[in-house]
């Protein structure tokens, strides 16, 4: 087996140097080292715990049909849902609870104007925070379910579902506390339910952060990520909730990261005991 790799990887040395040695005196020292170095990279990407096959090749293409395939849309654990009380039963929110999932309903928005100067429709901004991802068709046919549909296939009573990439800007705008402009709404009016904490969300949660990077760090790891923009294709459509924390605020650690993690892809760390461990 051994021999077979190491076959492999000389093969592609070969097909590299060869055209090097052809154009030899045309080329600055520099340059031929930089043209060299560009050229090794592919060999860096052999997997040799894989039977010698190109690993992010294979891997990158493979993980993208399987998303592309059991994705039916774009997946997050938190969605907000506008609600029209007026078109739904007086115990709407009981058969919300129902669902046994955490939600925060917003103030009744019953002062809302449109552009024009006409009133908006009274209305419940609600976020949904599930325990797992759920795409936009997942979330219309629970609340389906509860609410039934209109002759045209709508939810009665509900706006379609939207992702939600910020859960404390989503529950600071159903008072409007960042939008001077509008009409303000009390903030106590903000009500959590099933176990859903006002307070804990629209703090900005650190911890929760934190904890999310350990999840993409560890994707990466279990994945063998080796490219930022390879991370960066792969949890744009499948971890929307990551993206965010990926190519906004934390940008330099997940390159640095990823890069370092490229240098020792033949390491790993024992969770319990931290200790590194050469494969």
């Amino acid at each position: 087996m051994k021999s077979g790799r190491i076959c492999c990887i000389m093969a592609i040395v070969n097909d590299v140097a060869a055209p090097f040695t052809s154009i030899r005196g045309s080329l600055s020292d520099t340059h031929l080292v930089g043209l060299l170095y560009h050229s090794m990279s592919i060999i860096s990407r052999v997997d040799l715990r894989n039977n010698g096959g190109f690993f992010m090749a294979k891997n990158s293409k493979q993980k993208q049909r399987e998303y592309d395939a059991k994705r039916a849309g774009q997946r997050t654990r938190n969605w907000t849902v506008i609600f029209y009380p007026e078109d739904l039963p007086e115990n709407w929110k009981e058969q919300v609870d129902n669902l046994h999932v955490k939600w925060i309903e917003g103030p009744v928005h019953d002062r809302d104007t449109n552009p024009d100067g006409t009133p908006k429709k009274v209305h419940i901004h609600t976020l949904f925070m599930f325990e797992a991802v759920k795409n936009i068709n997942q979330v219309g046919e629970l609340l389906g379910e509860v609410f039934g549909y209109s002759e045209s296939g709508s939810i009665i009573g509900v706006a379609t579902p939207q992702r939600v990439t910020d859960r404390s800007a989503i529950v600071r705008y159903m008072a409007h506390l960042d939008h001077p402009s509008k009409v303000q709404y009390d903030v106590n009016d903000i009500v959590g339910h099933n176990g859903a904490d006002v307070a804990e969300v629209l703090r900005y949660s650190i911890t929760e952060t934190l904890n999310m990077m350990i999840e993409i760090e560890e994707y990466i790891e279990n994945n063998h990520i080796t490219e930022y923009a390879t991370l960066c294709r792969l949890i744009r459509y499948t971890h929307p909730d990551w993206y965010q924390i990926v190519v906004t605020k934390n940008t330099f650690h997940f390159r640095t990261f990823v890069n370092s993690y490229r240098n020792s892809f033949y390491s790993s760390v024992d969770k319990e005991t931290g200790e590194i461990i050469t494969e």
